[in-house]
């Protein structure tokens, strides 16, 4: 059995998109059997013989009930007994096939690991990684690496030989983070990429938001009825919590920094030095705003439901976020929430000043 204490030498996630956390085996076999030559030769052959099956059924019952032929001349059973077989020999042959491949996915996601030299990260970068986590979930992405699914890339960089090895670990390709970038975020290269993160960082829709709120009171009451959360609570944000400032939206920017440069990372925009520095900026805010992973992943949902208009996708965040508070139990989220005094003084200081500021400008330095 798999430990899943962070720090143990074990190091395994769950299979991408599925949510068991580490892996011991397939839920399904969709993936095993698209990569696996044998597997689609079995599952062909299975098929095959199934329909020559009914094929004979039908051509027996047209010969019983027409008198066509003596059916002493053509026997049925002599003809379909050995279909019967082969197929009966191709299922069991299938199913010992698939019933190995859970093993197989355990070795192939240790062999990615030790060709790129991947363990456990230090806890700073996992309380980065950390800000990502509800949002990727319910998609059963990797949450314990820079990266989502294991990458074709880096295995090509190191030993391009390797890849025949990977038939249950499918290797995500570069081109499909840069079409994921370019058509969410219209972001077509470094450039672009990192003039995003930096808008993000410095809170793309939380000033936006305080704005609006200001203009348009009804707002606060529509995001409460799609949220759930309390007309009250929602008015909280706007506000200094003590020495904390106000929340705004800084949730929903500061996760979605934390995916954007991993999708970088991913596509090539960003090497993987500069991923987690703009990661461990966003870390580092999110702790000066928020006291609880609660609190920042509300938060995130409120961001969503102000920038989202469709009623049934926010719908459907509302009771992803209850699936993940009720059933995550992936050792990041176990993470403590980082407590601001590990912080440095000048961060906390700039904070507070915040907290005092009348100039929705002096919240977004």
């Amino acid at each position: 059995m798999h430990k899943q204490r962070y720090g143990n030498p074990v190091f395994l996630q769950n299979h991408p998109k599925q949510l068991e956390f580490p892996i011991k085996k397939l839920n399904t076999q969709e993936d095993y059997k698209t990569t696996s030559p044998l597997s689609m030769l079995l599952v062909g052959a299975f098929l095959i013989t199934v329909i020559a099956s009914i094929i004979m059924l039908i051509f027996w019952g047209i010969l019983k009930f027409t008198d066509l032929l003596e059916w002493e001349i053509l026997s049925f059973y002599t003809i379909a007994k050995p279909i019967w077989w082969a197929a009966l020999i191709s299922f069991i042959l299938l199913f010992i096939q698939v019933a190995i491949s859970p093993d197989q996915a355990v070795k192939e996601q240790k062999r990615y690991y030790k060709l790129t030299n991947t363990t456990w990260l230090p806890r700073e970068k996992r309380e980065g990684l950390r800000l990502d986590l509800f949002p990727i979930y319910d998609d059963a992405f990797w949450s314990e690496t820079l990266e989502y699914f294991p990458l074709k890339s880096r295995i090509e960089a190191i030993d391009p030989k390797a890849l025949s090895h990977f038939k249950v670990l499918k290797l995500a390709k570069t081109e499909t983070y840069i079409n994921h970038l370019k058509e969410w975020w219209d972001v077509t290269n470094a450039s672009s990429l990192k003039f995003t993160l930096e808008k993000l960082l410095k809170g793309l829709h939380a000033p936006e938001f305080a704005n609006s709120a200001h203009h348009y009171p009804y707002l606060l009451q529509g995001l409460a009825n799609q949220t759930g959360f309390s007309l009250t609570g929602i008015e909280q944000t706007l506000q200094p919590q003590g020495d904390y400032p106000p929340e705004l939206l800084w949730g929903f920017d500061l996760s979605r920094a934390v995916s954007v440069a991993r999708h970088g990372y991913m596509a090539q925009y960003l090497t993987e030095e500069e991923a987690w520095h703009y990661i461990l900026r966003a870390k580092d805010k999110a702790y000066e705003i928020f006291q609880s992973e609660q609190d920042f992943f509300n938060n995130y949902l409120l961001g969503y439901a102000y920038w989202q208009s469709n009623a049934e996708l926010i719908k459907e965040q509302v009771t992803a976020l209850h699936r993940y508070q009720s059933e995550c139990d992936w050792p990041m989220k176990r993470l403590r929430w980082n407590h601001r005094y590990y912080l440095k003084p000048d961060a906390l200081s700039h904070a507070i000043a915040n907290t005092k500021s009348t100039h929705i400008s002096d919240l977004v330095r």
